[in-house]
């Protein structure tokens, strides 16, 4: 898991050859980045950059490229692909969150 892997020089982890998370400096606990106040963010990221462009799953490549000059509308058009993986008659492809639990260590 992501708490088991080690943190890099400067203190961070990079995941899936992708982006590199800052934490905060060398001196960092395992508890980084969580070890200070932070923000929570919860959302459904569609789209974006953070998968790369060759990236692939059970429904093929992304139907969108970071060079694109309308990301959103390849998306769409590229719904043959991914929307039969939603299952519209349930709740399995809604974004539900029953509860969020916070605690201090």
């Amino acid at each position: 898991g992501l708490w088991d892997r080690p943190l890099r020089p400067g203190g961070s982890w990079q995941l899936f050859g992708g982006p590199v998370w800052p934490i905060h400096g060398a001196g960092a606990t395992k508890a980084a980045p969580f070890d200070r106040e932070f923000h929570l963010l919860i959302n459904s990221a569609i789209g974006g950059d953070f998968f790369p462009d060759d990236a692939v799953n059970g429904n093929g490549r992304k139907p969108w490229s970071r060079q694109s000059s309308n990301p959103m509308l390849d998306f769409w058009n590229g719904r043959n692909q991914w929307l039969g993986s939603w299952n519209m008659h349930t709740d399995w492809s809604h974004f539900l969150i029953d509860y969020v639990r916070v605690w201090a260590l």
